[in-house]
C-alpha cells in the first residue's frame, strides 16, 4: 500500500507545497488533471515537472461525464490521451457522476443513471478509455450525491457489476459512503456487501461541513470519525497495491495535521 495526499497549488502554500514533496512520508500526492490539461502556460508545465520530479502521482479528474449519452467530446478525450500517455501516473480517475446531459452542462457533480443501459454505456466507454490509455490505470470514484432518484437505493451497485475481470479498478472513497448515509440513509456497511469481490485500486478519505441540514462532501474539514471507523472495520478488502489518498482541498490545515491524518492511516491499516 501507498498513503498520499491531495495536492492543488493554488490551494497551498509554497512552503506546505514543498513539505508535500519532500517528506518520507507522503507516498505520492494526487493532483487535479483539469489544472493542468486545459493550461498550456509555463507555469503549469513547470509545476507539473517539479511535482513529478519530485513524487509519484494520480491524476484525479470531474469533467469526462461518463454517462452521459450524448457522443463525447472528441477533444476532451484527445487532451486526456495525451496528457496521461506522456506523463508518468500512478493511476488516473473520474466519478460516477454527470457534468453535462445531452449537451447541457452542470456546474456540480450530478448522480448518473443506474439500470442495463447505464452499464452498457459505462463498460462501452472503459474499454475505450482502457484501448486510448493503455499504460495509466484508470479508477472509477463512486460519488457523494447531492440528491438521490427515487429508484436509488445504493451509490455503488453498478460497480459491483462493471469492475469485475478488467484493467480498470474502482476508486473507493469511503467518506462519500459516509456522507450518503447522513443525508439519504443508505447505509456504509451494506454498501461495503454490495462490493464484495470488487478491486479497489484507490480509497479517498475525507471531512465535509454541514449547510443547514445537509452533509457536503466539500474536503473542507479532517477524515471524519465514521470514515475512520470504516477503513478500519473494512481494510482486509484492499490489497496490498491499494492507494491511500486523504484528501483535502478547503480550509487548508498545516502539513503537520495532514501528516497526522496519514499516520493514522497507516497504523490502521498495518502499513
Amino acid at each position: 500500500m501507498k498513503i498520499g495526499i491531495s495536492l492543488s497549488p493554488q490551494h497551498v502554500s509554497t512552503d506546505y507545497f514543498d513539505k508535500a514533496l519532500t517528506h518520507p512520508e507522503i507516498d505520492f500526492v494526487e493532483i487535479a488533471i483539469e489544472g493542468f490539461i486545459y493550461r498550456k502556460d509555463y507555469k503549469a508545465k513547470e509545476t507539473l515537472t517539479k511535482i513529478l520530479e519530485n513524487k509519484p502521482a494520480t491524476a484525479h479528474g470531474y469533467s469526462l461525464s461518463l454517462l452521459d449519452p450524448k457522443p463525447w467530446d472528441s477533444n476532451k478525450l484527445i487532451l486526456h490521451e495525451e496528457f496521461l500517455n506522456k506523463n508518468s501516473f500512478l493511476a488516473w480517475a473520474d466519478h460516477y457522476a454527470l457534468m453535462s446531459l445531452d449537451g447541457i452542462g452542470f456546474s456540480s457533480l450530478t448522480p448518473a443513471p443506474m439500470g442495463q443501459e447505464a452499464e452498457n454505456l459505462l463498460n462501452t466507454r472503459l474499454d475505450l478509455l482502457e484501448s486510448k490509455i493503455p499504460l495509466c490505470p484508470f479508477y472509477f470514484e463512486n460519488p457523494a450525491a447531492p440528491f438521490l432518484m427515487d429508484y436509488q437505493k445504493s451509490g455503488v451497485e453498478i460497480f459491483a457489476k462493471c469492475f469485475k475481470n478488467r484493467k480498470s479498478k474502482m476508486l473507493l472513497d469511503i467518506s462519500n459512503l459516509a456522507a450518503n448515509e447522513i443525508n439519504f440513509n443508505i447505509s456504509a456497511d451494506r454498501e461495503f456487501e454490495i462490493l464484495a469481490g470488487v478491486e479497489i485500486g484507490e480509497v479517498h478519505l475525507a471531512g465535509g461541513d454541514w449547510v443547514e441540514n445537509f452533509y457536503r462532501d466539500s474536503h473542507s474539514s479532517s477524515v471524519t470519525e465514521r470514515s475512520w471507523e470504516l477503513l478500519k472495520k473494512y481494510k482486509n478488502i484492499f490489497s496490498d497495491e491499494t492507494l491511500i489518498t486523504i484528501e483535502r482541498e478547503q480550509n487548508i490545515p498545516p502539513f503537520e495535521d495532514i501528516l497526522k491524518e496519514t499516520r493514522r492511516a497507516r497504523t490502521i491499516l498495518g502499513f
